[in-house]
């Protein structure tokens, strides 16, 4: 009897062990399995991709085939109206009596600019251009050294650009006035308009401060101590 109780404890094992495993080889083919699932589906998302791209551009290329210019915006330029855009910067700055530190505290421009079609976004575009002209009258100079012919600060750490500790006050105005001269619409451009005339006000501003007239730009505490 108690040989085989052995002999029965003995099958079990073996057969516990079998199913243990089976179990195990399983796990291990259903995970590779898994794995080799998703490297297909990978590829085929990436082909899917690949393929719609390709119908896309094709379909991009047909379309630009059929495009035909029809009429080119012009107007009549009699010589007798300007078509251009026009604005009016005003600066107001202070500065230090002992470091001569030059802080531009307000800045107002208005802008002639014809019809404004999206106010939101042509107010950032001049309060950008604004920004880089204070960079232009205060900060922003190209060092070179004449010897050897490279430039010395190119890069963000020494060429200086107005932060957000050099921004005060900045009030745009738009003057609307619709120019049905130029295009029926009655809209202008306002690219550039925003900062021409930035760095000259402040130049002015500060000549009015300290009576002294800076003619080169970037105007530093040198220039003023001349």
């Amino acid at each position: 009897m108690t040989v085989c109780s052995n002999i029965s404890i003995t099958r079990n094992q073996k057969s516990g062990s079998t199913r243990r495993d089976f179990f195990r080889l399983f796990n291990i083919i259903k995970r590779g399995f898994k794995k080799t699932i998703g490297i297909v589906i990978d590829l085929l998302q990436h082909n899917i991709q690949f393929l719609l791209s390709s119908i896309y551009y094709a379909a991009a290329i047909n379309t630009l085939e059929r495009i035909e210019q029809e009429k080119s915006t012009t107007f009549a330029d009699d010589g007798s109206h300007s078509h251009n855009t026009h604005s009016a910067i005003f600066a107001e700055v202070k500065v230090d009596e002992q470091l001569g530190v030059i802080r531009v505290t307000r800045v107002v421009s208005a802008v002639a600019a014809g019809r404004i079609l999206n106010t939101k976004t042509a107010h950032s575009q001049i309060m950008g251009s604004v920004v880089w002209g204070i960079g232009m009258a205060l900060h922003e100079e190209t060092l070179i050294d004449h010897k050897f012919g490279r430039i010395m600060n190119a890069n963000i750490a020494e060429y200086h650009v107005p932060v957000n500790a050099d921004v005060h006050d900045i009030k745009v105005i738009f003057v609307d006035e619709p120019d049905e001269i130029i295009n029926p619409l009655g809209i202008k451009g306002v690219g550039e308009i925003g900062i021409v005339g930035v760095a000259a006000a402040i130049a002015n501003a500060i000549y009015h401060a300290t009576g002294k007239r800076v003619r080169d730009l970037p105007i530093t505490l040198d220039k003023l101590a001349r």
